[in-house]
């Protein structure tokens, strides 16, 4: 691990069960299937895929909300994939979360200064007073006023219950946090507002972000670099201005050219790469290369051999026997 690397994952692997013990039809899921990446300190990783590609159960296990069935995760050089809870208490509050779905996520029960102040109370850090101090400043850093501290979530807007559930992440000054699709539940009018005071906090916090997202252009916006992942697999990762520059592994190039261009000229230019196909069940992976079934490139080579994520530039990694 190199010394501004906050956090490193190697050959990580989650695995799930599916069926039934008593009718004898139990089926492992291999939602995430030996992946690996780094994150170094004040960066932004960006994470995409497909729906059920295994890229928030990748994410939830690094930060330890899945047990990981296999792999290595390291949080500033500390090796935290099989700690107990106990010993994983510390880790805690240098690693939060941002969950996707800001009415889900915030209880119903709780006014704000609760809902806030709740993390930091729970690490038994500070007392209730310091606590409730700390959730004022946040919620004004995010934006808020302190006389929302007293209202409960169902008075609040989707985007302001997400800046409550981003406040809340941030009361334990974590140095690493994971950002679930904190967008796709909101209007697409206050999915910008809520992307730039990530950055914004970033800035000024020095916060490590693993960001995951359906909207490809946003995440080119926010992250530094980006991986692609296809049935539980990295298939590519670079620095974001790379991949949409130059995506290599096919899979990409097809989610790239499924981005609309506002200019109509660079939109009339702009080569389709249609991948056939819905993505296959990850119950029955296909062998070989994953994306094998869906590729307009596909060779027997393909169909018979896993491709390995190798190095096919600076910073560049690829999965693809044609590159």
């Amino acid at each position: 691990m190199t010394r501004d690397e906050l956090v490193r994952v190697t050959d990580l692997k989650k695995y799930f069960t599916s069926g039934s013990r008593l009718m004898r039809n139990l089926e492992t899921v291999r939602a995430v299937d030996g992946v690996s990446f780094s994150i170094a300190r004040g960066e932004t990783f960006g994470l995409v895929g497909e729906s059920g590609c295994g890229k928030s159960t990748a994410a939830r296990a690094v930060i330890r909300l899945y047990e990981p069935d296999g792999g290595e995760i390291r949080l500033d050089g500390a090796d935290i994939t099989h700690l107990s809870e106990r010993a994983l208490s510390p880790f805690r509050t240098r690693m939060q979360m941002i969950f996707q779905d800001p009415y889900a996520s915030l209880n119903p029960r709780m006014d704000v200064r609760r809902i806030v102040q709740e993390p930091l109370m729970a690490s038994g850090r500070c007392d209730r007073r310091e606590a409730a101090e700390r959730a004022a400043r946040l919620i004004e850093l995010v934006g808020l006023d302190r006389s929302h501290l007293g209202k409960y979530p169902h008075e609040f807007s989707g985007g302001q219950r997400q800046r409550i559930g981003i406040a809340r992440a941030l009361i334990t000054d974590p140095e690493f946090v994971l950002c679930d699709e904190p967008i796709s539940a909101l209007d697409v009018s206050i999915q910008a507002q809520v992307v730039n005071m990530l950055r914004d906090l970033q800035q000024k916090l020095g916060l490590t972000y693993l960001f995951i997202a359906h909207d490809l252009a946003m995440v080119r916006y926010i992250s530094d670099r980006m991986g692609v992942m296809y049935l539980g697999r990295l298939v590519e990762t670079a620095p974001s201005a790379e991949i949409y520059r130059r995506p290599l592994h096919p899979y990409t190039q097809g989610l790239m050219s499924a981005i609309p261009l506002a200019d109509p000229e660079q939109a009339a230019r702009k080569k389709e790469i249609a991948m056939e196909g819905e993505i296959p069940s990850p119950l029955h992976p296909p062998e070989g290369c994953r994306f094998h079934t869906r590729c307009p490139y596909a060779t027997p080579r393909c169909r018979a051999e896993s491709p390995a994520l190798r190095e096919v530039g600076p910073g560049h990694m690829a999965a693809c026997h044609l590159i």
